[in-house]
């Protein structure tokens, strides 16, 4: 009985055998074909993109160069040129300039500077502040200052001399 079960598991083996190595055989070769010529495609994409990061390097380098002479220019001590004098259309009675910005109380001249600002603020909810928002400070909807609306304008930022 013993020798007849391994003579026909030996059987099968050589049955099964060749059609397993037939099933472990080479790629077709139009899979390969189409593996290499992907590759093929891949280099030249990257041969397209080592050009072009040698032209933006060598372009790199020339705005490099430009910024270090611009630089080096710069550093160098140029001459100053003399201050003009005013021109005597551009001088009042008192000897003063005369400048177009200015109002002149006595001996001071004011030129106004600075900015004004005016700022308005719409919010669906009262948080009770200016302009600027404290967002700790907004209330929850089920609060009467959660559901009033507000409309809020200020001229309150502002930087005059």
């Amino acid at each position: 009985m013993r020798i007849v079960r391994n003579v026909s598991s030996l059987l099968s083996l050589a049955v099964l055998l060749p059609a397993l190595c037939l099933a472990q055989g080479a790629a077709p070769s139009d899979d390969v074909a189409k593996l290499r010529e992907q590759i093929a495609a891949q280099q030249r994409q990257l041969d397209q993109q080592r050009q072009a990061l040698d032209a933006q390097q060598k372009a790199l380098d020339a705005q490099q160069k430009l910024l270090d002479r611009l630089v080096a220019a710069q550093s160098a001590p140029a001459a100053a040129p003399a201050p003009a004098a005013p021109a005597a259309a551009d001088v009042d009675t008192t000897g003063r300039p005369i400048s177009p910005l200015a109002f002149h109380i006595g001996g001071a001249d004011f030129t106004p500077g600075g900015f004004m600002d005016f700022a308005t603020a719409w919010r669906s909810t009262n948080i009770g502040s200016g302009v600027a928002t404290s967002f700790a400070g907004v209330p929850m909807s089920n609060t009467a200052a959660g559901r009033i609306q507000e409309f809020r304008s200020s001229a309150r930022t502002r930087a005059l001399p």
